[in-house]
């Protein structure tokens, strides 16, 4: 469901194995998979771990020429950019709020989604993201967004997602986090505030088989995936009491840990203890490669809500 499962979305157009989906990966050293994009999408460099499948072009191939073009042209722009900042050398300058279905800031170390994969669903709405302050692995945004039917539809994922070098669970030592929130205009709305994790057999696999989800805030009755609809544990972790859901997401098991007293709008963390619990209690494969870590909100419905992350940071260790 949100922006690295837009891949999860997605799956239902029918993309074939041998190419990328809309905005998966498409190369970067040591990558294996795809290196084409479906019809419609560019494989477009971020770093020289990253390559990714973005809105342009015709799908196909990228050939090794386009790509070094490419990459001169970004990390041209890149530096640009940081050069012209108004806070610190190193930070990264703010602009314009963006409100397209697929539009995204490139922070360096984060890629700043919209992300409206779900609204056509509603019958109305619409969403803006901004990016706030990003520096190295901290990064500071909002979200303004009504989306009105379709109650039982998420209608979008506005996320900030970490870009790394996947890793085996088993070679994971540390997943630190820190995340503070706030919500306003929050009567009548259907939302949460979560973490959206993804792993796969493959190392930048495009075919997520396990999906992790830890929300922090649940508002207005919003619920995670599950098969039944009851909790199947309620560990504590990191100074919470969870309540632990499981179910099917496509062809993905997607466990989801809900804070018993949510929203909790201020929390560090380490997100390994969670993948730990998963591979020690719930037969979490450990030699899944985390290949994805993002934390945004999905809403339901709502009218002028308006998510602020205040201060955002994650690394993988």
């Amino acid at each position: 469901m949100k922006q690295a499962a837009v891949a999860a979305v997605l799956f239902a157009a029918g993309f074939a194995s041998a190419q990328s989906p809309a905005y998966g990966q498409c190369g970067g050293i040591g990558w294996t998979g795809p290196t084409s994009c479906v019809s419609g999408y560019t494989c477009t460099y971020s770093n020289d771990w990253y390559s990714q499948c973005v809105p342009g072009g015709s799908g196909g191939t990228t050939t090794k020429t386009t790509t070094k073009t490419t990459t001169t042209s970004t990390k041209t722009t890149t530096k640009t950019t940081t050069t012209s900042t108004k806070t610190t050398a190193t930070s990264v300058a703010t602009g314009a709020d963006f409100c397209g279905q697929w539009d995204s800031k490139d922070t360096g170390t984060f890629i700043l989604y919209n992300n409206l994969w779900g609204s056509g669903s509603a019958t109305s709405g619409s969403q803006c993201t901004g990016l706030d302050y990003a520096s190295g692995n901290t990064i500071r945004w909002h979200t303004t967004w009504s989306w009105q039917g379709g109650q039982y539809n998420v209608k979008s994922y506005a996320d900030a997602n970490l870009k790394f070098t996947p890793k085996k669970l088993s070679a994971l030592s540390s997943v630190p986090t820190t995340l503070q929130f706030s919500y306003a205009n929050t009567n009548g709305m259907v939302a949460n505030v979560a973490y959206d994790l993804f792993t796969a057999s493959a190392s930048g696999s495009s075919t997520s088989e396990y999906e992790i989800m830890i929300w922090l805030g649940a508002y207005g009755g919003a619920g995670p995936i599950s098969s039944s609809g009851t909790t199947i544990a309620t560990p504590s972790i990191d100074g919470i009491s969870w309540k632990l859901y499981k179910g099917p997401n496509g062809q993905m098991t997607v466990f989801s840990f809900v804070a018993s007293n949510a929203p909790v709008t201020s929390w560090s963390g380490d997100l390994n203890n969670f993948i730990k619990y998963l591979t020690s209690s719930q037969g979490l494969p450990s030699s899944q490669y985390l290949n994805t870590v993002q934390v945004g909100t999905e809403p339901f419905v709502g009218t002028n809500a308006k998510l602020t992350v205040t201060n955002y940071s994650v690394a993988v260790n």
